[in-house]
């Protein structure tokens, strides 16, 4: 793995976010570019692809390495995205505690706080020897800890653990994010984020208002605004 490059071993530092959400940005708009359909409605989710990736991209070397950062938008010049990465979630999670602490205090208002959860595992075959220096790396860095599971001998069983964690993780609304897995996998990478936050602004009904279908048809709906 990547203990010659002194990886495995590299402190992750404080960092600032501004790598991570310049990659995350530019992979989003690649993404939307080149993963969906012309008029046709789309949910992604770039910081997740980000993170399982990076937590990939840990592990690679040579040309596969190479590939994974110009296709991620990942600094070529040795810049730690993984420090980057993990200060941009430090960050997300601060803004939620603050929100908690806010909404406690009187003269809140009963204002709901900010949710978010945001967790890494590994899924692993039983029997199969990571290399520590990688496990480590990315318990310290994503707060990825590995989970044994069969799949060769017990797939079902396994499936079912994973998308027993990520529905666990997201208060039962990710279902099913697996639906099967063949039994030659060996390792599973799992990014799961829950998020529920109220609206900065109310919106207020606006009345009839037109939406686009798409580029040639519009329809009138009822709509709402920012007041």
């Amino acid at each position: 793995w990547a203990e010659k490059r002194g990886e495995a071993t590299k402190p992750v530092g404080n960092g600032s976010p501004t790598l991570a959400t310049d990659a995350i940005n530019a992979l989003g708009l690649d993404l939307l570019r080149r993963g969906t359909q012309a008029e046709r409605n789309a949910l992604l989710s770039p910081y997740s692809v980000q993170v399982a990736s990076a937590m990939v991209y840990a592990g690679a070397l040579g040309k596969t390495r190479e590939e994974m950062a110009a296709a991620l938008h990942f600094p070529m010049d040795g810049s730690d995205i993984h420090g980057s990465l993990a200060a941009l979630t430090r960050a997300l999670e601060q803004v939620a505690a603050q929100s908690a602490q806010s909404s406690s205090q009187p003269g809140s208002r009963g204002a709901e706080p900010i949710r978010l959860t945001v967790a890494n595992r590994l899924f692993g075959q039983k029997g199969v020897v990571f290399r520590e220096p990688y496990l480590s790396f990315l318990r310290e860095t994503y707060r990825a800890p590995l989970g044994q599971v069969d799949f060769a001998k017990n797939l079902g069983a396994a499936v079912h653990e994973i998308n027993g964690w990520v529905a666990e993780q997201t208060r039962q609304r990710s279902i099913n994010l697996i639906p099967s897995l063949d039994p030659s996998t060996r390792l599973v990478l799992v990014n799961a984020i829950y998020l529920k936050a109220a609206w900065e602004k109310v919106f207020l009904p606006a009345g009839k208002m037109p939406f686009n279908l798409d580029a040639r048809s519009t329809t009138s709906v009822e709509a709402m605004d920012v007041r």
